[in-house]
């Protein structure tokens, strides 16, 4: 039997409470758990958005799951968890080898990016200690993060900052 829309919409609905019933569709022969939906949403998307650490523990274990799978938007499960702000998935994701901290969604928003759009300073923390995770990446209108944090956006303290600590002015910003 192969995965079928409803088997994995079942991913989608697991929660916390229902470790039994994930770990029973994972066992099931035939199901693959990178098929994505109708909007290219895998499980481990699903789950890394929802905060269910112990089902993306589960997938992450599991042979062939690919924790850099893009849903048609362009967006990873690192960056849904990243804009969910689950320290605890992406602390998970960012462990697995050759996940990309800085891999941006279509319309070119980072896991940085949408972390701090969100406000959740843990988060950013995190992927500002990789050094794969670039704040100066192009974004959104072809704005970088340390323009949007200039506008207003949450977790502003030092993303705008050089090394050196000092403004970043080099910075060159479109008209709109």
């Amino acid at each position: 039997m192969t995965s079928t829309p409803k088997k994995i919409a079942c991913f989608k609905r697991c929660s916390g409470t229902h470790e039994g019933v994930a770990r029973m569709l994972l066992e099931w022969n035939g199901v693959d758990p990178n098929k994505p939906n109708l909007v290219g949403r895998t499980p481990l998307s699903w789950a890394s958005s929802s905060g269910h650490e112990v089902i993306v523990r589960m997938l992450l274990e599991r042979n062939g799951v690919d924790p850099n799978k893009r849903d048609s938007a362009g967006r990873t499960p690192l960056w849904w968890a990243s804009s969910s702000g689950h320290k605890g998935i992406v602390r998970m994701l960012l462990e697995q080898n050759g996940v990309d901290p800085d891999k941006p969604d279509w319309p070119g928003r980072t896991p940085l990016l949408q972390a701090s759009e969100n406000g959740h300073e843990g988060v950013v923390r995190m992927l500002r200690e990789r050094s794969d995770a670039n704040p100066h990446k192009l974004a959104r209108w072809r704005r970088t993060l340390p323009w949007w944090m200039s506008r207003g956006f949450p977790c502003a303290q030092q993303p705008h900052l050089d090394e050196a600590g000092k403004r970043n002015r080099r910075i060159r910003v479109p008209n709109m």
